[in-house]
């Protein structure tokens, strides 16, 4: 099943497509993506970005909430005995760090599009990036079991959606 919906800051006529195929072919997103322009969030699928290099008006960034998720799991799954060590765990900084900047995010829903481009720009994108660097330094540094959600979260590689998406 293949689900395509409008963005959640689309509220006056959300939009939800369900379309059922048999397969998981790449050629089902680019057929149905060909005439659109514009940025598709998506959740890591390699479809999705061969849809980005086929088409050149799309741009193809993975979902945060799936970036996230990998270190939420390795938080809950960690031990509750110590709350120390979970908080001084990469995937509870990790956490925090995101949250951050999905706070600053939050506040801008109610903006108009450019207003709310501008200011995530100034002052989300910069988050954004410290992120990514911080991100880097985590898997050069650090002694993360390679097959971990904490491993998984630091390489999955969510788009900058703060700075694209307006």
């Amino acid at each position: 099943m293949w689900v395509h919906r409008s963005g959640e800051l689309y509220k006056e006529r959300s939009i939800v497509i369900y379309e059922y195929h048999k397969g998981r072919d790449h050629t089902i997103p680019l057929n149905f993506y060909k005439d659109y322009k514009g940025v598709l969030v998506t959740d890591g699928l390699q479809q999705y970005h061969l849809v980005d290099k086929l088409l050149t008006d799309v741009t193809n960034v993975n979902c945060w909430a799936h970036a996230r998720r990998d270190f939420s799991d390795a938080v809950k799954a960690a031990d509750k005995k110590n709350p120390e060590t979970v908080r001084q765990s990469v995937a509870y900084q990790a956490l925090q760090k995101i949250a951050v900047f999905y706070n600053a995010d939050t506040e801008l829903k109610e903006l108009e599009s450019a207003e709310r481009l501008q200011i995530r720009q100034m002052e989300i994108k910069p988050l954004v990036e410290d992120f990514f660097v911080w991100v880097k330094k985590q898997i050069a540094e650090c002694a993360v079991p390679p097959m971990s959600k904490t491993a998984q979260g630091l390489n999955y590689q969510p788009g900058s959606i703060f700075k694209t998406i307006p």
